[in-house]
This record gives structure tokens, C-alpha cells and sequence, in this order.
């Protein structure tokens, strides 16, 4: 994804935490977002500030149903609810948004003939016993644990968009979020820490330096993911705009 072609982008999960910030971040460049969500966790007041920019629409649209938004260039997919509070309240509909809907994303991706980024998760190794996890590593999951609706459910998303990529030759990226270094956002942010909200300001600086860790796990890295998780560091001292509790 060149940044010097404007490209019309469809981010899901764009009412999220990292899906709010990724359509700053692609509207920063010149790129036009539309944003898809279905609000079981994210929050509309995370795009209140979008509201009167011309290159943004907004889609209030389950992706686990087929729609087409039209033509577009690029799907960036963070839909899934990513806590454990959520996931474990929202099990059947996490398991699904891993499934049917990458299902969904990858089949537009096809017809258009664009690339599809996944955004998937640390917790594909389940309860690592290798600390750090390296990419030889296929980890030590629980295929029925509590856990297992989000860990499956991402498990599931990178067999899909690889194969995708391997029998239908679509351009594919696939990212995990680590906790090599940072603290993981999926537990630390995502609201099991009942903490103040000062406290939680506080975590988000310590993850903030190292937010560009965010790609150090995942092939076929390109220059626009990397600044696109690099540039959200710089957003963290508007987080009192951002919601990520349940």
C-alpha cells in the first residue's frame, strides 16, 4: 500500500480502540475510510471527531452478514471483540466474527482484487511455554478452555486468510499484536484491570514507546502498516477521547 496513492480503505472494528486510531492514522495520509462496526463493544464516541471529515463514512454493519460497500482498495480487518471481559460475555458472536466474517472480508477482497491485513493476536499461542514466542513456535493452546472463543476464533482467521492467499492468490498481511515487550493490550487495556482511569493513563504511556512492536511477529510487512502502528503511539495523549472498556 503505497502512501503516496490515496486509496479508498475499509477499516472493521473502526469504533475499537486500534481501529478508531488506525482511520486517524489512514485519513492523516490522504487515504478515504469507511468504517465498519457493529458496536457490540466498540464505542461511536471513539469517531465523534470524525464527524465533519469529508473522507470518512461510517457503516454500522455486521460483517458476520455479506455486504459489499462498493469499490474499494484496501481492507484493514480489527473487528473482534478483543478483551477478555467481552469475548468471554460475546463467546459465540467472537467465534463467528473469526469465521464467518474474515470469510466474508476475504471473498471481498477476491472480487476485488485488493490486499486484506488481519489483525491477529498473541494469544494464538494460547499459554506459551517459549517466552518470547518466535515464529517457529506453534504454541500451547486449549482448544476448550474459556479462553478458547477469542484464541480459536484468531487460530481460525490466520488458517483462512492463508489459505486465501495459497488457493485464490489474494494479496494477504497478517499482524499479532505481542507482548514481547509491551504490556498486552488485550488484557492491560481491555478492562479486567478494574483500575482508575488514571491508572489505566498511565499503563497506556508505559505500552505508548513500544506501540511500534505491534508488527515484530507477522510476515509481509509493508511500509504504510508499519507507520500506521508506529503513529499510534502519538495519539495516546488524546486517549481520554478513547474507549476501550466493556
Amino acid at each position: 500500500m503505497s502512501p503516496s496513492k490515496k486509496l479508498h480503505v475499509m477499516v472493521t472494528g473502526a469504533a475499537g480502540f486500534l481501529g478508531s486510531h488506525l482511520c486517524d492514522a489512514l485519513l492523516a495520509e490522504g487515504h478515504s475510510v469507511v468504517g465498519v462496526d457493529n458496536l457490540i463493544t466498540g464505542k461511536l464516541r471513539n469517531l465523534e471527531h470524525l464527524k465533519g471529515e469529508s473522507k470518512f463514512s461510517f457503516l454500522e454493519q455486521d460483517i458476520c452478514s455479506r455486504f459489499d460497500p462498493g469499490g474499494i482498495d484496501y481492507i484493514f480487518d480489527f473487528a473482534s471483540p478483543a478483551s477478555p471481559v467481552d469475548y468471554m460475555k460475546h463467546g459465540v458472536e467472537t467465534l463467528q466474527v473469526g469465521s464467518i466474517g474474515v470469510f466474508n472480508l476475504l471473498e471481498l477482497a477476491k472480487k476485488y482484487a485488493i490486499a486484506f491485513f488481519l489483525a491477529s493476536t498473541s494469544e494464538c499461542y494460547g499459554d506459551p511455554l517459549e517466552h518470547p514466542q518466535k515464529e517457529s513456535y506453534w504454541g500451547h493452546v486449549n482448544p476448550v478452555g474459556p479462553r478458547s472463543v477469542y484464541d480459536e476464533s484468531k487460530r481460525f482467521a490466520e488458517a483462512v486468510t492463508t489459505a486465501y492467499r495459497r488457493y485464490h492468490k489474494v494479496d494477504v498481511r497478517i499482524v499479532s499484536a505481542t507482548n514481547r515487550r509491551l504490556l498486552d493490550a488485550t488484557t492491560t487495556i481491555g478492562g479486567t484491570n478494574k483500575g482508575s482511569a488514571r491508572r489505566r493513563s498511565d499503563r497506556l504511556r508505559r505500552w505508548q514507546p513500544d506501540a511500534k512492536l505491534l508488527l515484530c511477529q507477522r510476515r509481509n510487512r509493508r511500509d504504510i502498516e508499519a507507520r500506521v502502528v508506529q503513529r499510534a503511539g502519538t495519539y495516546e495523549h488524546r486517549q481520554s477521547r478513547r474507549v476501550h472498556d466493556p
